[in-house]
């Protein structure tokens, strides 16, 4: 006869309560709310999201150098009136008894989809797109690589290496004196590293 091998499954351990039935009662009503409370927290905020990345379509196409996804309401209130006047109405109708933390959320999310569009992300922050380095991965290529060193990072033309900004700065068209002057600072601390001019080119 042939053998099954049946793996037993471990069942989760049940809390006992001795507390008296009006008090379980009155939990598991508790329980049930919150599991609807959660359903529409969800949807709340893929609601909010959406609010948020329609906002940052609608801002960058009426006013397109006003950074309101960093402005508090009152610089919002002066730097363009019409994307204060909708602030504020959605403020005004949206039912929460933290509208402060509801209205960050909202920038949060406009702001990320800001940081993805390359076009938006040219036109707010002078680079197709802003890389967030991780504290644990250092600036590493990829998920689960191991941590570069100070040294690495520098002489790296990859994402987030020194080469790399240099490089990604020449292409620039319309540096500011500020930052043709950072540009040229740069080149030279490069150089001084021990960076050839051809690494800094690209030619080598």
């Amino acid at each position: 006869m042939k053998s099954v091998n049946v793996t037993p499954v471990a069942e989760a351990t049940a809390i006992v309560s001795n507390a008296p039935s009006a008090v379980v009662k009155a939990r598991g009503e508790a329980v049930a709310v919150s599991v609807q409370v959660d359903q529409i927290n969800r949807v709340g905020h893929a609601a909010n999201r959406v609010y948020g990345e329609q906002f940052a379509l609608w801002a960058f196409q009426l006013a397109p150098s006003v950074k309101w996804h960093e402005m508090t309401v009152d610089q919002l209130k002066a730097a363009n009136k019409e994307l204060f006047a909708e602030a504020k109405a959605f403020r005004s109708e949206y039912v929460t008894s933290n509208i402060s933390k509801v209205w960050s959320d909202i920038k949060g999310y406009a702001a990320a989809f800001i940081k993805n569009d390359p076009t938006m992300c040219e036109v707010y922050y002078g680079v197709p797109e802003l890389v967030e380095l991780d504290a644990e991965s250092d600036g590493g290529e990829g998920e689960g690589n191991a941590p570069r060193s100070a040294d690495e990072v520098i002489r790296s033309s990859k994402k987030n290496g020194g080469v790399w900004l240099y490089r990604n700065l020449t292409k620039r068209d319309g540096l500011t004196g500020q930052q043709a002057t950072f540009l040229g600072e740069l080149r030279d601390a490069l150089k001084s590293y021990g960076i050839g001019e051809a690494d800094l080119d690209g030619n080598a």
